[in-house]
């Protein structure tokens, strides 16, 4: 069935995590992706644990839909080719900083000059103005400028950085955004024109209600303000785990009904327990407080049961789930995923109606956070030398030529069958 941008074609010559996810959000919907790496390969193939077997499982997560193109852009003929292939494509994508594209003829006017309808889109650490504009930038180092790592960990102890890269991630969501809201433009006008991400303003912007609740407020008081100050939320200890619950859609009748239910009818009246328990779960003001008699109510009941018992009284609860317990999940007709597993193994999720398949190689299981650590870093440095070869020998496998004068490889579709489709 074809996508909402089937017919569009995207020239991607970024690497690492924010432009792959951008372009990776935009050939999900349809668009064709050329995806251009240097010779040694986009960074992200060497990012992990886990790897499956030679193969970057962050990498091949993040370039699924696309075709790959091997090309040294520092060349004058690498440099003509991608001309050449944006003069017919739609989009053009990059990543290599302020004036970083001017000097090797790919800016905005040069590609313009040749495709006057094309969406440019650049993305940078700190953005195209002030003193960081040419500075490197990185995950980390954006989360703590961002005022990130300050809702995490405990009071008085080094901040903590989320999981999720979420500086870079969510730098490729507005990257597709901006794209797509581009391409509207240019269908009702016929214009072309410039866009502009970077991973600073990103985070700015989302962090933006936190500090606006901030200015001046009545009382210290709600997510957006003492997220810095209350502890860790690890969920509400069961008999066989943790679940997380709230009450907010519950009327008199069902607040009373479930104290009831819990034996917990002393306090039914307490005013920590305001609101029909809205206060005293969840992100009220006294969850915390509160929690230990919710954990004594539950402490004899299992995930299951606790959860049952709330959605009965119309309130929410979930059990906390692993990556595990997830691929358990697809099994609930109302949470099924497609399940398919490419040439590597590596499974890939959707939502669907089809019945799930199991990944056929255990690694495929990752988190969200992986990067190059610890020995596995070392053992990368070592093999450095050796990339080279090992990408000319991925690349037979998918039958790319990787030699010419100019030195860059033709493109080819990978022909590893299903919803992964990647040149390795």
């Amino acid at each position: 069935m074809p996508g909402a941008l089937s017919g569009f074609t995207i020239i991607d010559l970024t690497q690492g995590l924010c432009g792959p996810f951008g372009s990776l959000r935009l050939g999900d919907a349809g668009a064709e992706v050329i995806k251009i790496e240097p010779l040694a390969g986009d960074a992200a193939r060497t990012m992990g644990p886990p790897f499956i077997g030679d193969e970057s499982a962050v990498f091949l997560s993040l370039n699924r839909n696309k075709k790959s193109l091997a090309l040294d852009v520092q060349k004058p003929g690498g440099q003509d080719l991608v001309r050449r292939l944006t003069a017919k494509a739609d989009v053009f994508l990059e990543d290599l900083g302020p004036s970083g594209a001017e000097k090797l003829g790919l800016g905005y006017n040069d590609l313009q000059r040749l495709n006057p309808g094309l969406i440019y889109c650049a993305i940078s650490a700190f953005g195209e103005e002030g003193p960081l504009r040419h500075l490197p930038g990185a995950e980390l180092v954006v989360q703590a400028m961002a005022d990130y790592t300050n809702s995490l960990g405990q009071i008085g102890e080094p901040p903590v950085r989320l999981g999720t890269d979420v500086a870079s991630l969510n730098t490729g969501i507005f990257a597709s955004q901006a794209v797509t809201a581009a391409l509207l433009h240019r269908a009702r006008t016929g214009e072309g024109q410039r866009v502009a991400v970077s991973m600073l303003g990103t985070l700015l912007h989302m962090r933006g209600i936190m500090w606006t609740a901030m200015t001046d407020p009545d009382d210290w008081y709600g997510f957006h303000l003492d997220n810095y100050t209350k502890p860790p939320d690890e969920g509400y200890k069961t008999k066989t785990g943790r679940v997380f619950f709230g009450l907010r859609r519950g009327s008199s009748e069902d607040w009373d009904r479930l104290m009831i239910s819990l034996g917990l009818e002393e306090y039914i009246n307490d005013p920590r327990f305001a609101g029909f328990g809205r206060e005293a779960t969840s992100i009220g003001r006294y969850a915390a407080e509160v929690k230990p008699i919710w954990e004594q109510a539950f402490k004899e009941m299992t995930n299951e049961e606790v959860v049952r018992l709330v959605h009965e009284f119309n309130g929410d609860a979930v059990p906390f789930m692993t990556y595990a317990a997830q691929r358990r999940a697809g099994d609930r007709p109302s949470h099924r995923w497609r399940v398919q597993d490419d040439r590597t193994g590596l499974a890939v999720f959707r939502h669907g109606s089809a019945d799930p398949q199991p990944a056929t190689n255990p690694g495929a299981a990752h988190r969200g956070d992986s990067h190059r650590t610890g020995a596995k870093f070392r053992r990368d440095r070592q093999v450095e030398g050796r990339r080279g070869d090992r990408l000319s020998s991925q690349a037979k496998k998918s039958r790319t030529i990787r030699a010419n004068s100019w030195g860059a490889s033709a493109w080819t579709q990978c022909p590893a069958p299903g919803m992964m489709t990647i040149c390795a």
